[in-house]
């Protein structure tokens, strides 16, 4: 076990000298005074520089860390207690436990009430988790009360589960647009957010241990709000900052149910770049299945990427492109979308280069021959794409010729020519 006590920690280096032996100690005797006595001059003559001296102006010393700032970071040995009964024997997790409980009941969360005969009840269980900061040092201990989620009876004690999440590739779009437009971000987080959540379901939880209410222990916890561990627990909290947003003059993006946009300002914007092109760069050589993959960009940067073995066995190069074309364009209307939503409404067609002209005849004509009459109908909505003026196939070189254009490829391209060619 270390000793974590800081008085009893002593600032002294971790190096231990090592032992010379005494012929190297007498050896290093006679340099020592070979070169005190070479370093006698005559008077006016000018001082040599010992060579020991040179070696200490040119080269820094030796330092090692103290052991006191050695036990300060090994925060990795100070572990997380794994129950009640251990948390309670310190006093940063009891304080941590007395600010959960007193945040929970300053939001209303539960009422105390009789133990229901026709009714199950949930168990709580305390969760403890050491926050850090970028240095590693101990930025808060935190718990966190939570209900023993998985004893919840479907149909009983909860209906909805589901909650959108945000996408990366939205908020990468968002930063984007915010830095061309030099609009300030704010990031912003809501203390136990899920505590704030409605439940239309009747639940009831345990008493937490530590803080059972004296002379009524018999007594269980009636929830009026989510708790932490809850199925439905998400599901309550987007509803209620839905309403929130909504109650507030916000418009829900229809693409994107976690995009909330307020507009302020009528006068329109526009992109550096109006075009988000799209390429396809990878295959595997020598399988049947082809990998698709695109990026999308904004300005200079990249904000969406993607890269993905094909479902289905390609019987040609020109159904692999075409194939992988469609994966692009579908992400290329819900970026359209996205990006009107964001006031950034696009015109022109988005441009797919592909580097075969088959693929591209497929798209502008509906043909149907032995090579293409087997192709799966769901990849044929880029027809529809095209039609309708959203997409915009065109034919580039490969990559082989000297440069990488932007384009819809599934041919395999090396890393050193991908870096080498590529153009600005």
């Amino acid at each position: 076990m270390w000793n974590w006590d800081e008085e009893k920690v002593e600032r002294q280096s971790v190096m231990i000298p090592k032992e010379t032996p005494p012929q190297q100690q007498q050896e290093e005797g006679t340099d020592q005074a070979e070169m005190e006595r070479r370093s006698q001059q005559a008077p006016g003559s000018p001082r040599r520089t010992p060579p020991s001296e040179e070696i200490e102006e040119e080269t820094p010393p030796r330092r090692t860390k103290l052991l006191s700032d050695i036990y300060e970071t090994c925060n990795f040995i100070m572990l997380e207690p794994e129950n009640f009964e251990t948390a309670v024997k310190h006093k940063v997790w009891v304080q941590a436990m007395e600010e959960e409980i007193k945040m929970i009941e300053k939001n209303n969360t539960w009422e105390l009430t009789n133990r229901p005969k026709d009714k199950e009840v949930i168990g709580v269980k305390w969760i403890y988790k050491t926050k850090l900061n970028a240095d590693g040092s101990i930025q808060k201990h935190k718990a966190r009360l939570v209900a023993k989620g998985y004893s919840q009876l479907p149909g009983i004690d909860y209906t909805e589960t589901f909650a959108p999440v945000a996408r990366l590739d939205t908020i990468r779009a968002l930063i984007a647009i915010a830095a061309n437009k030099k609009w300030k971000i704010y990031q912003m987080d809501v203390k136990s957010a899920f505590l704030n959540g409605y439940i239309d379901e009747e639940i009831y939880v345990e008493q937490p241990q530590g803080f059972i209410a004296k002379g009524s222990e018999e007594k269980v916890l009636r929830l009026k709000k989510a708790l932490y561990g809850l199925k439905q627990a998400p599901r309550a909290w987007y509803s209620r900052i839905d309403k929130y947003f909504m109650d507030r003059g916000f418009r829900r993006s229809l693409s994107e149910p976690t995009l909330y946009i307020k507009s302020q300002e009528s006068e329109p914007s526009t992109l550096c770049s109006s075009k988000k092109n799209s390429k396809i760069l990878t295959r595997i050589s020598g399988r049947h299945e082809s990998t698709s993959g695109y990026t999308f960009s904004l300005g200079s940067g990249i904000f969406s990427w993607a890269s993905k073995k094909q479902a289905t066995v390609a019987q040609s190069s020109a159904e692999a492109e075409y194939i992988a074309a469609a994966a692009t364009s579908n992400q290329a209307i819900w970026l359209r979308r996205i990006l009107e939503d964001m006031g950034e409404k696009q015109e022109e067609p988005t441009t797919i280069y592909c580097d075969n002209k088959s693929a591209i005849a497929i798209t502008k004509n509906p043909v149907q021959h032995s090579r293409t009459k087997h192709i799966d109908i769901k990849y044929h909505s880029l027809r529809e794409a095209t039609t309708r003026g959203e997409i915009e196939l065109k034919y580039c070189r490969r990559a082989t010729s000297g440069y990488i254009y932007k384009c819809t490829t599934t041919k395999q391209i090396r890393r050193t020519t991908h870096e080498d060619r590529s153009l600005p």
